[in-house]
Order: structure tokens, then C-alpha cells, then sequence
């Protein structure tokens, strides 16, 4: 009985202790980020679902390399206080360009990778010293150009620009601060959703199947829209420019706002309306004509407008009012107190955008102190995703942590990296 106890207690111990040996390889450590004196950040790939490869708080000018991620079809940035910048690298590399402005002001930035999800999360946002923020901290994020699955972008406040952007879902959720974006000429998103808090909005080509504009009190421009949906204002200011309409329904809810929507001269649509002490006016497709409650306009001849005019009231018999929504675009306007205005897509001016964009997104700046991250521990691909417990028992064996220096001239060899894939 004795010896069967103690070959049981045995049994559970090595059980146990392989048990845990198990629960590392696949957990992996919990190592931190190790900061070299040279700006090197050196990431372990834990095997943790999400890889943090910046965690730093900048003080000056650091620029941060991220060679070799190459498989992103998830992109997040959330960035406040600051002006970020979102442009097209020209290689498969991930690089962040940090400059705090003064010495009053440093940057927070945090930057992870789920491998597993193929997602890429960067935060970024101003750490004023005794709370006083004096001049401008600007982050330039380039990426790979490819065309993304998600793209999701908050801005608090500050300014975020991206350009020549492809990504198939978009959401951007704009607090009080300045965005604008263009999406690639010859794109065509399936969705693009914008919230808007009291901040401004610019963006341009965008071409999507489904849209959904919601604004509170701030302003936006919107050019080359397509598709069809929804467009919610309390107040504030909107401008939309349709490049075409859907065929399904392009829904107007507005308050006490004002907006101004452009739409080709020869769109056969039917516009009606539902107003409150509001006012919707139409000066397009060759109508020039003030609506009030219940009204519609058809454009191109979209219904028998004649007939509509005469008769203004769904109690008719005589009229079959489905006919006139059978099979052509429409637009709904609902109204409170403010103003809607039609016009020809002729008569609209783009705006000016990204007058301060950086030019070169690419080069590094001369004060610029360089992180370079480890190419085999950054090397986050479509491979990671399936081989987590390798790069673990690879980690454990890289000791030699590399010179930076070394690691910048090493990237700049490095130049025929085939293209991410197109589509993701």
C-alpha cells in the first residue's frame, strides 16, 4: 500500500512538472521590451496572441523600423493630441518617424501585433510636461501598400491625415480634431462608416458600396462618393459630392444644420422630402425648385412629375405611388430646422487637403535617433500564424543582441522584398 502511494505521488509530480514545461513552450515568457542604449528595441515573440513591438515614451526624434511585417490585413491607429501622419512605404517594412516638437512635450507611443488576426494596433498620443502643451508633436506612420481587410481610425483630437489609403472595411470615429483622408483612384470600398463628434472631416474618392455618415456638430466634405445609404447631422455643416448614386435608398436625416449635395446632371433619381420649419431647395438636373413637406422632385424625369404635382397626396386612388419608387435611385430627406441644397457635381470645388503632409516618408531625419526592430523577431508573416511555438524556441536561443547600427545597414541591403499580396 506504501509503495503504491508513493509511486502515485511520483506519477503526479512528473505529470505536473511536464505539465508546466507544456504551458511554457506555448504561453511563452513574459518578458518585457529591452531598450538598448543605441534605441534598438529588441521584442521577443512571446507566443502570446498579441506581440508588443513598441511600448516608449519619446523625448526629441526616434524613428522606429519594423522590418519584414508584412502580413497586415488589420490596421488600428488610434492617435490624440498630436498630428499623425499615414502615408505608402515603398517596401514590406512597418516604419514609425516620432518627433516631440520640444522638450516640454513627449509622445506616448504603444504598437502590437496579433499575428494570429493578421492585426496591427499603434496608439499614440502627447504626454505634456505639467500639463502644458506648447508646440506641435508630429508621428509619421508608413505602411505597406497593399489593400487592407479593416481599417479602423480613431482621432480624439489633434490631426490625423492618411493618403492613397485601400482597405475594404473603413470606420473612423472623429472626436474634436481635424482628419482627412483619400482613398486610391480606381478603388471601390465595400463599406465606409464616419462618426463625427465636433471635429472636421475631409475626404476624398471615396468610393464605396455602402456609406454611413453621423455627425454631431462638427463639418465634413465628402467628394466622390458612391453607393448607397446613410447620412445622420444634428447640426454643424456638411458637404457631400456624389460621384454616383446607388440604387438603393440615400437617406437625409438633418437638424439644425446645413447641407450641401452635389449630384451628377444626369442622375435619374426621385428626391422627397419630409420637413419640419426646414427649407430643401434644388438647383441640379435642370430643376430649380423649393420643396416643402411631402414634396418630391424627380430628376431626369426619374417619375412623372407632372403628375406627382398635381396630385401631392398618397389618399389618391387614382395614383399608384409604388410605381413611382419602382426600380430607380432615391433620395429621402428628413428635416428638422435647418437647410438642404442640391446642385450639379459641375459646380463643386474640391477643397484643399494635406497641405502639410510629409513628403518623403521614407528617409530618416538627421536628429533622428533609430530603433530598429530585430528582423527575425519582427518577421511577423502569414507563417507566425501557424508557427508560434517555433519563434518561441527560436527566441530562446537568439543571446546576441545585435548592434543597431548593423541592423539599419542590414535593412538597407535588403531590397528586393517581394510586395505584400494585393489582396488579402
Amino acid at each position: 500500500m506504501v509503495k503504491a502511494l508513493i509511486a502515485s505521488i511520483i506519477t503526479a509530480a512528473v505529470f505536473f512538472t511536464l505539465g508546466g514545461i507544456t504551458v511554457l513552450i506555448f504561453r511563452g515568457s513574459d518578458s518585457e521590451p529591452v531598450h538598448t542604449d543605441h534605441g534598438q528595441v529588441n521584442v521577443p515573440f512571446s507566443g502570446d496572441s498579441v506581440v508588443t513591438l513598441i511600448d516608449e515614451k519619446v523625448l526629441g526624434s526616434k524613428e522606429f523600423k519594423l522590418s519584414k511585417v508584412q502580413y497586415i490585413t488589420q490596421l488600428f491607429v488610434d492617435s490624440s493630441d498630436v498630428k499623425t501622419y499615414i502615408a505608402l512605404s515603398n517596401d514590406n517594412n512597418v516604419t514609425v518617424s516620432v518627433d516631440s516638437g520640444t522638450s516640454a512635450n513627449a509622445v506616448k507611443v504603444k504598437a502590437e501585433m496579433d499575428p494570429f488576426e493578421s492585426r496591427f494596433d499603434i496608439t499614440v498620443d502627447k504626454d505634456c510636461f505639467l500639463g502644458i502643451d506648447i508646440g506641435d508633436s508630429t508621428v509619421t506612420l508608413s505602411l505597406p501598400d497593399t489593400i487592407y481587410d479593416n481599417l479602423n481610425l480613431t482621432l480624439g483630437s489633434g490631426t490625423l491625415q492618411a493618403k492613397d489609403i485601400r482597405a475594404r472595411q473603413n470606420e473612423f470615429d472623429i472626436g474634436s480634431g481635424t482628419f482627412e483622408l483619400s482613398q486610391k483612384e480606381n478603388f471601390s470600398a465595400e463599406l465606409m462608416k464616419i462618426d463625427i463628434g465636433s471635429g472636421s472631416v475631409k475626404i476624398a474618392n471615396a468610393d464605396s458600396e455602402i456609406y454611413n455618415v453621423d455627425m454631431g456638430s462638427g463639418s465634413f466634405n465628402i467628394s466622390g462618393l458612391t453607393g448607397s445609404g446613410d447620412i445622420n447631422m444634428g447640426s454643424g455643416k456638411g458637404i457631400v459630392e456624389f460621384a454616383k448614386l446607388g440604387s438603393l435608398q440615400n437617406n437625409i436625416t438633418l437638424g439644425s444644420g446645413s447641407l450641401s449635395v452635389y449630384v451628377p446632371s444626369d442622375a435619374k433619381s426621385d428626391l422627397y422630402t419630409d420637413i419640419g420649419s426646414g427649407k430643401v431647395k434644388v438647383e441640379c438636373c435642370d430643376v430649380s425648385q423649393s420643396l416643402k413637406n411631402n414634396g418630391h422632385v424627380a430628376f431626369n424625369g426619374g417619375h412623372d412629375m407632372q403628375q406627382y404635382a398635381q396630385y401631392n397626396d398618397e389618399d389618391d386612388e387614382d395614383i399608384d405611388y409604388d410605381a413611382y419608387r419602382d426600380g430607380l435611385d432615391e433620395i429621402y430627406v428628413d428635416l428638422g430646422s435647418g437647410k438642404v441644397t442640391f446642385y450639379d457635381t459641375s459646380e463643386f470645388k474640391p477643397p484643399q487637403m494635406f497641405e502639410d503632409f510629409p513628403e518623403d516618408t521614407n528617409s530618416i531625419p538627421d536628429n533622428a535617433s533609430v530603433g530598429v526592430q530585430n528582423n527575425t523577431e519582427a518577421n511577423v508573416t502569414e507563417d507566425s500564424k501557424t508557427n508560434a511555438t517555433e519563434n518561441v524556441e527560436a527566441d530562446a536561443a537568439q543571446t546576441a543582441e545585435p548592434n543597431a547600427l548593423e541592423n539599419v545597414e542590414a535593412d538597407a541591403a535588403q531590397t528586393a522584398e517581394p510586395n505584400a499580396p494585393e489582396n488579402i
